[in-house]
């Protein structure tokens, strides 16, 4: 939506493909919120009864988790709680939802509940915003030690790793890599090698690990300082 919540794109013609998150069937018209990925706030559609598909929504044959795709104008919405709205011309179902079986609703679900459907909780908002977070901070650490010209290793952690050392990860790999390359890192997956069933140890994340060649103690801490958020622009943007 952008910081004028997608005004700039009322009277825009734009077809939408996402996932049915609400669904309200009026007598002659239907609200239906779509979200397509792109954000954690859906697009509301209007469909009139007649509009191409609205007998989808009447013979209930679109419902909550169905794949659509919607196409219409944007247009501004007289409600308060969003700025724009769809006038859906056309409907079309994709995939089907049986809705007395998808276990996603509109309210908040434990993590102990979504941890039973794996398949569907990047749905949600929580893991949507996770998963969003962790692409962001992906690309702000490449995007520095690639400004650096530092290489970035696809190591293979635990195949790299001593069998007796506590987490496995690419260290020993970069550190042979440095001795060639100069400047490399790895950022991947680490897990624990050790049996540790602590609330103080993590069994898997992940981890970045520079290698600097021809640097001493004083250059680790200051490439360490850079990358901290508040030193580095490319990282205090996320």
């Amino acid at each position: 939506g952008g910081e004028d919540m997608g005004a700039s794109f009322v009277g825009e013609e734009v077809t939408v493909r996402g996932w049915v998150r609400t669904i309200r069937n009026q007598k002659t018209f239907a609200f239906m919120e779509v979200n397509d990925g792109s954000t954690l706030v859906g697009l509301q559609g209007v469909i009139q009864s007649d509009a191409s598909g609205y007998d989808l929504v009447s013979d209930g044959a679109i419902s909550t988790g169905a794949a659509v795709c919607m196409k219409g104008k944007v247009v501004q919405s007289p409600g308060g709680k969003q700025a724009i709205e769809v006038a859906v011309d056309t409907l079309e179902l994709i995939g089907a939802c049986d809705s007395a079986t998808y276990p996603l609703q509109k309210k908040r679900h434990s993590r102990e509940f979504l941890r039973d459907i794996a398949h569907l909780r990047p749905r949600t908002n929580l893991i949507g915003a996770v998963a969003r977070t962790r692409s962001n901070l992906a690309q702000a650490t490449h995007s520095f030690f690639q400004a650096l010209h530092a290489r970035l290793l696809q190591a293979p952690g635990m195949e790299a790793a001593e069998a007796a050392a506590p987490a496995l990860s690419g260290q020993l790999n970069a550190e042979i890599y440095a001795c060639a390359l100069r400047d490399v890192y790895t950022f991947g997956p680490t897990f624990r090698a050790e049996n540790s069933n602590t609330a103080r140890h993590l069994a898997e994340f992940w981890m970045v690990e520079p290698e600097l060649a021809f640097a001493n103690l004083e250059d680790d801490m200051a490439r360490a300082q850079q990358t901290s958020p508040s030193q580095s622009p490319r990282l205090g943007a996320t």
